[in-house]
């Protein structure tokens, strides 16, 4: 979370970003709906000792509804890399990244 956007803004933008290109939502404000009182926030302390490095991880959760949804589990693929080279795009397939999300209803 960015420090000076609301959470409401954020919890759009994450929204917008997984989901809206696959659900073809042009404005997940109108689909989406963050429940009042339910947002947590975590704080992780670690230290990375390879790098000496003291590190501050939170984790900001909010309870949303989604209007359009499917009702099972689905998946959805991310097309990457598509306005690089050929070059760049055989380097880039050598490198470990998140081609498929699995949505999975609990």
């Amino acid at each position: 979370m960015r420090a000076g956007k609301s959470l409401e803004v954020t919890a759009h933008c994450a929204i917008q970003e997984e989901l809206a290109l696959v659900l073809k939502i042009d404005n997940v404000k109108e689909k989406v709906w963050i429940a009042e009182g339910m947002y947590k926030r975590k704080v992780y302390d670690a230290f990375w000792a390879y790098l000496r490095l003291q590190l501050r991880c939170m984790m900001h959760t909010v309870d949303a509804y989604m209007e359009g949804l499917p009702e099972r589990n689905f998946s959805t693929e991310v097309e990457e890399f598509g306005d690089c080279n050929n070059e760049l795009k055989a380097v880039a397939e050598k490198a470990l990244h998140v081609k498929r999300t699995f949505w999975v209803w609990r």
